[in-house]
């Protein structure tokens, strides 16, 4: 059996993640220092001799989610952590957890409780939002559709005029040329 630590034992040092996230290093501790405090494990990431955090491809993946979610959703880098970690694979976390040796119990502490309220307030007025845009979609598509039956009557009922004229006319143009007919007739004799 394979040991659970072996997928995920290459360290990296902040200088190589901050370059590869392409954000500054004292950007970086901020960043692993709210996750530290979001956690309550100040042991989180592993250290070097020099007490230097060293990051796993797992925590880098969750720095990289911090990071999407604030350009992306706007959040601020707090909520991001947040969320970051409530999104986290629980397995992912588990793995952390075994190389770590320290982090008790990562997925009890991420619970949906842990989400700020304001990003849930923020979640519910977007989700209202939605619900509203889908409402008056639904109004006016039930607009277009009215508007729709009403043109479809219309032409149904112009092609039913049209069909009228034309038998008319064509029975116009049958007794017009019968009239020709017979005075063709009269003309030979």
């Amino acid at each position: 059996m394979k040991d659970i630590t072996e997928k995920t034992t290459e360290l990296y040092k902040p200088s190589i993640v901050a370059k590869r996230l392409q954000i500054a290093e004292p950007t970086l501790r901020k960043y692993c220092l709210l996750i530290e405090q979001e956690l309550k494990d100040p042991n989180y990431f592993l250290r070097d001799s020099n007490k230097q955090r060293l990051l796993l491809e797992e925590q880098i993946s969750v720095l990289e989610e911090i990071l999407r979610l604030k350009r992306e959703q706007g959040l601020t880098v707090q909520e991001a952590v947040t969320f970051a970690l409530y999104q986290a694979d629980t397995s992912v976390t588990n793995d952390i957890s075994a190389i770590t040796a320290s982090v008790t119990d990562v997925s009890a502490d991420v619970t949906a409780t842990n989400l700020p309220i304001k990003v849930l307030k923020e979640l519910m007025v977007t989700i209202e939002d939605q619900s509203n845009k889908i409402d008056n979609l639904v109004e006016e598509n039930k607009d277009y559709k009215e508007q729709f039956e009403l043109l479809k009557k219309e032409n149904e009922e112009q092609n039913k005029l049209l069909l009228e004229k034309m038998d008319k006319l064509m029975v116009l143009s049958e007794q017009k040329n019968k009239k020709k007919g017979l005075l063709s007739w009269f003309s030979q004799k």
